[in-house]
């Protein structure tokens, strides 16, 4: 059985999961949607995929699937932050916007969120990767394995 399908694995999803979905109720309690644009659910997404960048390097320079980060991985990445995002609601925007007669709009909104969420993830990858600073041979087994050569 794969490692994330394992019954402890699924539940650092689990209790992420939970985390990401309070975290999108509350915010989505504290600016309630407004007649013409979802802003709400757009920020919450660009938001999510900024984090999830970030979170990932981090993790991505450490060991990805490595002990405890894997943990943390589910638990943040594919959990919280996977709940927290909520494209199910970017579709309900859409929807409500061609309902509405603005399909432009839908349109732009899809779109827009799609693709500034994809430049959020990216900054958060930069972010995270200039966080990091420069690799040490001494401590990084890639590079002392290249070192090795």
């Amino acid at each position: 059985m794969p490692t994330t399908l394992r019954p402890s694995s699924l539940l650092w999803v689990f209790l992420g999961g939970a985390a990401g979905t309070g975290a999108r109720a509350l915010i989505l309690h504290w600016f309630p949607a407004t007649p013409g644009f979802p802003w709400a659910v757009m920020g919450i997404n660009v938001l999510g995929a900024f984090l999830l960048g970030v979170l990932l390097q981090a993790l991505i320079s450490r060991g990805l699937s490595v002990g405890g980060w894997l943990k943390l991985r589910l638990l943040l990445g594919t959990g919280a932050l996977g709940a927290f995002t909520t494209y199910s609601a970017l579709s309900e925007g859409i929807l409500a916007l061609i309902h509405a007669g603005d399909v432009l709009g839908a349109s732009l909104y899809g779109l827009g969120t799609v693709i500034v969420s994809a430049a959020a993830t990216l900054l958060g990858i930069s972010i995270g990767a200039a966080r990091r600073g420069p690799s040490d041979p001494a401590t990084d087994p890639d590079i002392s394995e290249e070192a090795s050569d």
